[in-house]
């Protein structure tokens, strides 16, 4: 059977659902404070790579590297409270090198801005990362390298973002909502957070 939208019954229920929607929307949004910490620890993370030395490498690194936030970090759906920072660290004359030995090039560089005792090397198949918890700012970073596709893809989201609030306002709520079930999460069998916001994106 049809839902008729347009009777007062209907109207009223999308009126609670839109106000929901922004109430979330309200305490999930990133705010100036958030954006500052974010970029404080990514700059912790640049210093500590441009002040290695050649002996923190097993292997010579050459060439430029870039250190970038991406992910969630990046496109405006993140907070410090209740997310963790992706950054990854991009070595131009090294993009075809193994992800796995040039991570673990990079855990004693790391080991610099983590706290004590809570590096970990978590060998993915696909993406492996470094899991642990910046010094300073007790936050929560996943570390990889030469992802040049998530720091592409984060750009786009962002973009989007700026183009129409909407987006952002349903981005943000469906994956506060998706959390919030358990039903987000690639390592656990769900959908990324990217393949949601994809899904949005279409939606709309």
């Amino acid at each position: 059977m049809a839902i008729d939208f347009t009777s007062e019954k209907a109207q009223k229920k999308l009126k609670h659902i839109e106000e929901l929607i922004k109430e979330v929307y309200k305490h999930q949004q990133v705010s100036k404070k958030d954006l500052e910490v974010r970029d404080q620890v990514i700059n912790r993370i640049k210093d500590a790579f441009h002040k290695a030395s050649h002996k923190d490498y097993p292997i010579k690194i050459t060439g430029e590297i870039l250190i970038s936030g991406f992910g969630s970090c990046h496109n405006g759906s993140w907070n410090t409270e209740k997310s963790d920072i992706d950054v990854t660290a991009v070595f131009f004359d090294s993009l075809t090198h193994n992800h796995h030995q040039l991570i673990k090039m990079c855990s004693k560089i790391i080991s610099k801005v983590a706290k004590k005792g809570t590096l970990t090397y978590v060998p993915a198949s696909r993406v492996p990362i470094l899991k642990f918890t910046e010094d300073v700012s007790g936050i929560q970073v996943d570390f990889n390298v030469n992802n040049i596709l998530g720091i592409t893809n984060s750009n786009l989201i962002f973009k989007y973002t700026q183009i129409d609030q909407r987006f952002h306002i349903m981005n943000v709520f469906l994956k506060w909502w998706a959390k919030s079930v358990g039903i987000i999460g690639a390592a656990y069998g769900f959908l990324s957070s990217y393949a949601l916001t994809l899904m949005i994106i279409a939606f709309l």
